[in-house]
């Protein structure tokens, strides 16, 4: 059982640098033991190891590829294997680990710089099946309020945006995944966009057409929550900047604020107080979406 969790601990090692897994994340991806490994054990991982150095894809994929610096890994591993061989036949058991561990993380570090076809194939693949559920979800929004502002208001790109959605499908179908991948990607701009124009502007549309004041509060704080589905999304596909990612967060914080005192003020009749805190609270989001990169709607912009 030791034996074999020891040769999985490699093969983890190699795979999570090849997935791109962070530095201080590779080491927790592999099996923690606590009983040293033994002699028989090693010498299966130093097989392992030579393995990945001498013939096999991986190693002749980079053997032959321009990438100076994925070689230089692999030089690097082979010189670790070549003084664990040596430790291992001194007996020193604890060096050789120690080598052998660091052959493989070398080993790792030259595949991520030339991955092999199949793993670029699976990548796209991933990447297009979160884009489609993104658009999906966004273009399902998109229709529902598309057709509750006027004409002169809705977005113009709406024969564009189903367009580009069916463009996807069909690079899909074709197994061009990069270009259904970046379709989908204009796609989900621009109905990030229209989006947010069309809920900015949903506070004009809806001024003088409510019949209580408990109906008119009921939009906004739907209006609201709308926002706050849109914010999570533009944040993860847009990816701010650090500070710009931070300035967020305290917009979608105060709006949380913000709504459930509207909420409250709701509960006790006074809606006068809850309109301005739940408009307040979408105020808020409409800046953290400002601050992921989409343009504030020109309504909201005064506040």
């Amino acid at each position: 059982m030791t034996q074999n969790l020891l040769l999985c601990a490699g093969v983890v090692a190699v795979f999570a640098i090849s997935a791109g897994v962070p530095a201080q994340e590779q080491r927790a991806a592999a099996p923690q033991l606590s009983s040293p490994p033994t002699r028989t054990t090693l010498e299966q991982k130093h097989a392992l190891v030579a393995r990945l150095l001498g013939d096999s894809p991986a190693a002749k994929r980079i053997a032959g590829s321009t990438n100076a610096e994925a070689k230089q890994y692999m030089a690097v591993a082979q010189e670790h294997e070549t003084q664990a061989a040596a430790a291992l036949a001194a007996g020193e058991l604890p060096k050789t680990d120690v080598l052998l561990n660091e052959a493989l993380w070398m080993i790792g570090k030259a595949r991520q710089l030339v991955p092999d076809t199949m793993y670029r194939v699976i990548e796209w693949r991933f990447r297009y099946a979160r884009m489609q559920d993104v658009v999906d979800a966004l273009y399902g929004s998109y229709e529902k309020h598309v057709t509750r502002v006027s004409a002169i208001r809705a977005p113009r790109d709406r024969e564009e945006i189903a367009r580009l959605i069916g463009e996807a499908r069909s690079f899909r179908t074709s197994e061009q995944i990069p270009e259904a991948v970046a379709a989908l990607e204009r796609a989900e701009r621009m109905l990030l966009v229209g989006l947010n124009q069309m809920l900015g502007s949903e506070t004009i549309e809806y001024t003088q057409k409510f019949e209580s004041s408990s109906e008119e509060f009921a939009h906004e704080l739907q209006r609201n929550r709308s926002y706050a589905e849109l914010v999570p999304i533009a944040i993860s596909q847009l990816r701010p900047a650090p500070e710009a990612l931070r300035l967020a967060a305290r917009y979608i914080e105060s709006n949380q604020t913000l709504t459930e005192q509207a909420q409250q003020q709701a509960a006790r009749k006074n809606f006068p107080a809850a309109l301005k805190g739940v408009r307040e609270g979408t105020a808020s989001l409409q800046r953290a979406l400002a601050a992921a990169g989409l343009v504030v709607p020109q309504d909201m912009k005064a506040e």
